[in-house]
């Protein structure tokens, strides 16, 4: 199969989804390890069924954190157990060094993040923060990022301005390989545009679909998420 990328204006790379049956296999190799954010309202396991949906648990390995804000549930249920990576009284920054330290604790090494949504912009927050470090600090720290659906640009703003100990702010673009996968129904699509401008050379894979990760997405988007993890090895 012959590679599914194209260049685009700007620099970025777009490529469109396909149903076909015959993507080729991951090449036998480790997986890569995925820290996996959810959306705002959500958790754990509903990223596990967004991953699902999108076949990633087939190639990459999986691990999931929740965030600590309790939140309403995402879909206007009463339910509880959902929650939010920050609010008025944690700002996006002190979210993402929490994170950060959680995951030196727990799940290192992790090569990738993929965030959906608010999940989305903590992948990023992230993965700046990383490139920002010594590199003789991130050797086992996340080198690249998958955004789904991505919003909450401005919180991207706030946690760059504010992160820098140096007195300074992290600059943009972010250098890291990013795939972005939108929806071009999504009501936030142009938060998801804004957050992709982030990165000086996004991939990126559109669908016609809303702010969801469903089964009938994951059919279309697959087989050119395998084919950029492939570039990645």
């Amino acid at each position: 199969m012959g590679c599914l990328l194209c260049c685009q204006p700007g620099g970025n790379n777009e490529t469109e989804p396909t149903n076909r049956g015959d993507e080729r296999p991951l090449v036998e190799q480790k997986k890569l390890r995925a820290l996996c954010l959810h959306g705002k309202g959500a958790n754990a396991d509903v990223m596990q069924i967004q991953l699902h949906n999108l076949g990633l648990g087939e190639v990459v390995e999986i691990i999931t954190e929740t965030g600590t804000v309790p939140g309403p549930a995402f879909d206007g249920s009463s339910q509880t157990g959902f929650f939010d990576w920050y609010d008025d009284d944690k700002s996006p920054r002190e979210a993402a060094k929490e994170l950060l330290e959680k995951v030196v604790k727990k799940h290192l090494p992790i090569d990738l993040v993929i965030g959906f949504s608010q999940g989305a912009a903590m992948a990023t927050i992230l993965i700046h923060g990383v490139e920002s470090m010594d590199k003789s600090l991130t050797k086992s720290l996340p080198k690249y990022i998958i955004s789904i659906n991505g919003t909450c640009n401005d919180a991207i703003s706030a946690a760059a301005e504010s992160s820098a100990d140096s007195g300074k702010p992290r600059q943009f673009p972010i250098t890291a390989p990013s795939l972005h996968i939108q929806g071009r129904a999504d009501p936030f699509y142009a938060d998801s545009i804004d957050v992709q401008n982030r990165f000086a050379n996004p991939t990126i894979i559109p669908h016609q679909h809303g702010h969801e990760v469903t089964k009938d997405i994951g059919s279309q988007v697959k087989p050119a998420v395998i084919e950029w993890l492939q570039l990645l090895a």
